[in-house]
């Protein structure tokens, strides 16, 4: 069974200018084994169409696009509330990628739905091949499926290399980190039901 890779990208206020983002498009597009994954890939039309002009015709018959607006995204909807994190964020991040990172399990939970069937479903950020050496690792991507199983109920989520505590927290910092997840669609659809209710509830 193939894995299936979600990502998604929008022309958004964030850390880097767009043009860097497309860079690290092409390369995450390029790289990834497609005889051992799909790629299930939200953006914009007008995303869409710059990718047309800049990926070859075999990659782009490779990916399953799905356009949609950025406005119509459901985390987007909490506007309000990312904003007012963002007069909290000392990193500075707009509230349009507070909204993006918000929107991760929903846009695999719609993946779901279009490949219902397999073992494992991926969630990787698009902007986070930047390299040469990331994009050499990154075709070994999803080829290995010990980890996991159709049953597995359990969100498996990165773990990245220590750093030093930054001096706005306090507590264990166990180096979790969300640009890449993956699990079966029953833990990604639990996880996706009880992250929508406590944005709810919050």
């Amino acid at each position: 069974m193939k894995n299936v890779i979600v990502s998604a990208y929008y022309a958004i206020p964030a850390k880097f200018g767009h043009d860097v983002y497309l860079n690290h498009l092409i390369r995450f597009f390029r790289s990834i084994d497609c005889d051992k994954n799909y790629i299930v890939f939200f953006t914009s039309q007008e995303t869409f169409q710059e990718l047309k002009l800049v990926l070859s015709l075999d990659v782009m018959g490779r990916i399953h696009f799905v356009l949609t607006p950025f406005e119509a995204l459901f985390s987007v909807s909490y506007g309000d509330l990312w904003a007012r994190h963002a007069t909290l964020d000392i990193e500075k991040h707009s509230w349009q990628l507070a909204a993006i990172w918000s929107e991760k399990p929903f846009f695999v939970k719609r993946a779901i739905g279009l490949f219902p069937d397999r073992n494992r479903y991926t969630w990787i950020d698009a902007g986070c091949i930047r390299d040469d050496n990331h994009e050499k690792y990154f075709k070994l991507f999803g080829t290995r499926n010990k980890y996991i199983t159709k049953d597995d109920p359990c969100l498996h989520l990165m773990q990245v290399a220590d750093k030093e505590k930054k001096d706005f927290y306090t507590g264990f910092d166990f180096c979790i980190g969300g640009a890449c997840m993956f699990g079966s669609s029953d833990a990604w659809i639990i996880h996706a039901k009880n992250y929508a209710k406590q944005l709810i509830r919050y």
